[in-house]
């Protein structure tokens, strides 16, 4: 798995709108894709992914700690994750 934050558009990115999103790739062990995932975000540094014991994803995104609500068919949906508890800028997941 992979996650990286992108330019969601060229448009003019504002305080309310950043125009980011936070990218989640994961892949086969024959190197082929299979997930794609895609949340909004505010920043382009304070982003994060995790996985439990059960390979669930656990996203710091958006200024909280967000989990996916959805664990069928892949997707590139955006709305499928449920905040869970607020994370800041100086917050730690251990």
């Amino acid at each position: 798995m992979v996650g990286f934050t992108a330019r969601e558009s060229t448009a003019l990115a504002t305080r309310e709108h950043p125009r980011l999103s936070f990218h989640i790739l994961r892949f086969t062990s024959e190197g082929k894709e299979d997930l794609s995932l895609v949340l909004p975000t505010n920043s382009w540094f304070n982003n994060g992914l995790y996985l439990d014991s059960d390979d669930r994803i656990y996203v710091r995104a958006d200024n909280s700690v967000q989990f996916r609500m959805e664990q069928g068919e892949p997707s590139n949906a955006i709305g499928i994750w449920k905040p869970l508890v607020m994370c800041s800028m100086t917050c730690e997941i251990m």
